[in-house]
């Protein structure tokens, strides 16, 4: 298995899109064979840190 972390800066204000873009690319992140399952993850000292 592998297990990848990205560090992610979005630039402020664009945070939501960020997000509604996450949500439609993550359908097709799924079709991947092999895939087990990921996570967005939104960081509490910086609005725009994922």
């Amino acid at each position: 298995m592998i297990l990848e972390t990205a560090i992610r800066y979005v630039k402020k204000g664009e945070e939501q899109q960020f997000e509604h873009d996450f949500k439609i690319g993550r359908q097709y992140i799924c079709l991947i064979d092999g895939y087990l399952g990921h996570s967005l993850r939104k960081c509490v000292e910086y609005e725009n840190k994922y």
